[in-house]
């Protein structure tokens, strides 16, 4: 399904892509993040170049379980994300099934949009933002470049800031609309900032609404 290589050595870190995704009078929608990380002690992703000439195999059955994108939202949808270190997904749901679904269980929203991390190597340190290489940028452009050839989405939104400054403009270079919002559990979801023409966590609903991703709105 995927080209690169990557994705060959680390399938945990493949993208989550919904029952529903662009299915049921909705656009295909893409949701980008920033990126995991590994439990506090762990030294596998500290070596960048190594990072990337190894694989999952080389991690323990703790560490795989910590970046197997699908299998957090898979888990966890039915109760919602109780985990504060899972509110990333608990949030931008709450604000997209806010706007159009209206699921009792806002997480169910999750099964109708393809969502994956910028960065594919996890943060150096466990909650932290992962500080960016060279190497980091020249894989995240390559395998996003490739992600969306493969899931065609119509629309892109980013939920980190830091994932959309450099990741908005690959996605624009390849013909896509796309906004970027502050994280989910950053203090600027909640606060009105003139960048964002109001509070962070309006910026994905809003955009979405104008781009008319479903019919629903």
């Amino acid at each position: 399904m995927y080209s690169n290589t990557h994705y060959e050595n680390y399938p945990n870190l493949k993208p989550w892509v919904g029952s529903k995704y662009g299915q049921g009078r909705t656009k295909k929608l893409l949701v980008i993040g920033e990126s995991h990380y590994l439990p506090k002690g762990s030294t596998s992703s500290l070596n960048i170049e190594n990072w990337y000439l190894n694989n999952q195999n080389d991690l323990t059955d703790t560490e795989k379980s910590w970046i197997n994108t699908s299998g957090i939202i898979k888990k966890n949808i039915p109760t919602n994300f109780p985990k504060k270190s899972h509110w990333i997904y608990r949030n931008v749901a709450k604000e997209i099934n806010d706007a159009f679904f209206g699921y009792t269980n806002s997480a169910d929203i999750l099964e109708h949009v393809a969502f994956m991390n910028y960065f594919q190597r996890p943060a150096e340190n466990e909650g932290d933002s992962i500080k960016v290489h060279s190497l980091d940028l020249k894989m995240s452009e390559t395998i996003v470049t490739d992600v969306i050839k493969t899931l065609s989405p119509d629309l892109v939104v980013f939920c980190s800031a830091k994932a959309g400054e450099y990741g908005a403009k690959v996605v624009r270079n390849l013909g896509l609309e796309c906004v970027v919002a502050p994280h989910p559990s950053s203090q600027w979801w909640n606060r009105e900032a003139k960048k964002y023409g109001g509070f962070g966590r309006e910026v994905i609903p809003k955009f979405l609404v104008k781009r008319k991703w479903s019919e629903l709105a």
